[in-house]
Order: C-alpha cells, then sequence, then structure tokens
C-alpha cells in the first residue's frame, strides 16, 4: 500500500512528454532557407516586379517564421490522472478560438478525442493542418495543432493513454 506522500508523488510523475522543439526548429530553418532563396532572387535579378514580389514573399514567410517561434516552448504532458497542455486553442461561447495556457483536463473529464484537417489561405498560401480535438463533457472544445509536435500519430497516441488511464479512475 503506497502512503499519501508516495502516491502524490506517482500522481505527479510525467508517462510522457510531446514536445515542439524539433519540429518548429525544422520548421524555422525550412522558413530560413526560403527567405534565402527569395534575397538570392532579389540580388541577381535586375526585373523590378520580380525583386519586388520575392521582397513581399519573404516578408510574409518571415512573418509566419515569427509567429511559429512562439510555440518552441509548447509540451503536452501525460499524467496516470490528468492531461497538461501548455498552449492550447479553445473554443468560445461565440463560436471563435481563443489561446489557452496550462490547461489541465481530468482523464475522466474528456468524451472523446477527434481529427480535423484545417485547409485555409493565409499570406497567398494554402495550409493545410492536422488538428486534434478534444471534447469535454461539459461541452468544452480544446484545439490541438498536432502538426507541431514532435510525434508521429498524437491523437492515436492520447486516445490510447486516455482509455488505459480512464478505466482506472
Amino acid at each position: 500500500m503506497l502512503s499519501n506522500m508516495e502516491k502524490s508523488l506517482t500522481e505527479k510523475q510525467p508517462v510522457a512528454v510531446y514536445k515542439t522543439t524539433v519540429s518548429i526548429i525544422l520548421y524555422e530553418i525550412l522558413y530560413l532557407g526560403v527567405i534565402a532563396l527569395f534575397v538570392y532572387i532579389i540580388l541577381s535579378t535586375n526585373i523590378l516586379w520580380a525583386q519586388i514580389l520575392s521582397g513581399v514573399c519573404a516578408v510574409l514567410i518571415l512573418v509566419a517564421c515569427i509567429q511559429t517561434l512562439k510555440h518552441i516552448k509548447d509540451r503536452i504532458v501525460v499524467t496516470q490522472y490528468n492531461l497538461l497542455l501548455s498552449n492550447i486553442d479553445t473554443k468560445t461561447r461565440h463560436g471563435k478560438w481563443r489561446n489557452a495556457r496550462n490547461v489541465y483536463i481530468p482523464w475522466y473529464d474528456i468524451i472523446d478525442f477527434y481529427s480535423d484537417f484545417d485547409i485555409y489561405m493565409t499570406y497567398s498560401f494554402i495550409n493545410i493542418h492536422k488538428k486534434v480535438l478534444v471534447k469535454l463533457h461539459n461541452g468544452t472544445l480544446y484545439c490541438i495543432d498536432s502538426d507541431l509536435y514532435d510525434v508521429f500519430f498524437l491523437k492515436r497516441k492520447l486516445k490510447t493513454y486516455w482509455k488505459e488511464f480512464n478505466k482506472k479512475i
């Protein structure tokens, strides 16, 4: 039988931690490579419209590069009793998404995990993002951008933990 102190220590021990560091670094390298290509086009050509178009594209990719940097320390921590999401989007009553920080979700409060593919245009580029949606019993909906995490099949892994740890509670 575990004492209260030992039980509280085992509750806090993470079973799995998913980070964004490696994928963010790879995104940044890709962005910087494309920016370098546009700068090379600007410097090597004498055609004004090509220089202007390349400059605009370089600035737009630089903005995307800076936007991605805000997710460099995001984490998903899985414990036996809850799920900690350091940076997540939640849907408001008005149907808009807003950012939430350090959200603890007990396993028993989760209804299910869903996948959603979001296709939209930003900065005149087409973006396809795979999102993992977490629905709670109280109607709250959380959205995780699984493309940023250093793991394949994030939804399947979270759902496996949910099925395993929800039975223990």
